[in-house]
């Protein structure tokens, strides 16, 4: 079916948007004699549309010999702005491809590509697949020349400290950003105090995910000193990052500064303290969805949360799996929150709550 549509396609020259999304058609006949179907046949209908702007493929088993089809394809596309390759199977020499030899393409030819939109998940198969060495240097070093690039999504990679360096680098003079999810990457001190000082540059930047790193709590010290910078911002996520007390309030000095709607910081090592001062801050912001399960608050956080949170329409507030007792869950049950949960978890939470000094 892909090959018949994909001949089709090629007719229409003016076509600007092609979402092909979760059909899983794979690369192609790879050996002699078989006809071209899957990405390989796409990629070929792609000469013909130089007005594409929107083109997502996430979700269809492309590999590498279908990614390197595709940059081939997009080199006669000059509108290109928003690329979406999530939940494939491209692995570097594929990620290589689309955004190296596209790009060069580019030049060669003499017009700007210029991805407005980029996303990738370089192993849909292998969703923590490292990118190491000269690979990711050249996909970093090839978004330098997409200064209008505004969603960045390049989750699941477990690039590190180094890729996050490298990834920073070249996005230094880029200022456009609006939605950056880099989640998953075992990004640590280092790589976030990289990626703060250009997300600190980012004024319209609305959503950031970074969960499931290790930012710890210097990182979230780099990430709280940024805020001051991100007026826009309304999506927060940190979730599984290692954040204590100190890291909870390093964040909340600037939140006041965001225009915050959506805050998770859940499966971190927050206690009362780092509660007491994200719910001072809270009472600030345009909140509406608040995630802090599975850390260490007792029932002097809850409360404080109640204060911070009183006079809000509140949509949802998880924070059950903690060391609050009755009480605490009692004061948040009259604010009438939509999808409140905070279950008593005590026997579960005890010897880390006591730990990090809660009060249970």
């Amino acid at each position: 079916m892909l090959p018949a549509l994909a001949a089709a396609l090629a007719g229409h020259r003016k076509l600007r948007d092609l979402a092909l999304y979760a059909n899983g058609f794979g690369d192609a006949g790879a050996e002699a004699g078989e006809s071209e179907f899957g990405a390989m046949a796409l990629g070929a209908a792609l000469q013909q549309m130089p007005r594409l702007q929107d083109l997502r493929l996430q979700q269809n088993q492309i590999g590498v010999k279908g990614a390197q089809a595709l940059a081939r394809g997009l080199e006669g596309t000059t509108a290109l702005e928003l690329l979406w390759l999530v939940q494939n199977q491209i692995g570097d020499a594929g990620c290589q491809a689309s955004t190296v030899e596209s790009t060069a393409a580019g030049r060669r030819r003499g017009f700007p590509c210029t991805f407005v939109s980029l996303a990738l998940s370089i192993d849909g198969s292998q969703m923590m697949m490292h990118i190491l060495g000269f690979e990711f240097q050249a996909l970093a070093a090839a978004l330098a020349g997409h200064r209008k690039l505004r969603d960045l999504a390049l989750y699941a990679n477990g690039f590190g400290d180094a890729g996050a360096e490298a990834l920073a680098n070249g996005l230094q003079y880029h200022t456009r950003l609006e939605d950056v999810r880099l989640f998953e990457n075992s990004i640590g001190e280092v790589g976030c105090k990289a990626l703060a000082n250009v997300l600190s540059k980012q004024k319209k930047l609305r959503v950031l995910i970074l969960r499931t790193n290790h930012l710890g709590d210097a990182g979230a010290e780099a990430l709280g000193n940024a805020l001051a910078q991100m007026s826009s911002l309304q999506e927060l996520r940190l979730q599984q990052n290692a954040i204590t007390d100190a890291g909870a309030q390093a964040l909340a000095r600037n939140l006041q500064h965001t225009a915050l709607r959506e805050l998770w910081l859940s499966e971190n090592e927050i206690g009362d303290l780092g509660c007491q001062a994200l719910a001072a801050a809270i009472e600030q912001l345009p909140l509406h969805t608040l995630h802090l399960e599975k850390n260490s608050i007792g029932e002097s956080g809850a409360h404080a949360l109640v204060k911070g949170l009183q006079h809000k329409s509140l949509e949802s507030v998880h924070i059950q799996d903690n060391c609050i007792d009755g009480p605490g869950c009692e004061a948040l049950q009259q604010l009438q929150i939509k999808d409140l949960r905070c279950e008593d978890q005590q026997d579960r939470c005890w010897s880390a709550c006591v730990a990090s000094g809660c009060s249970p």
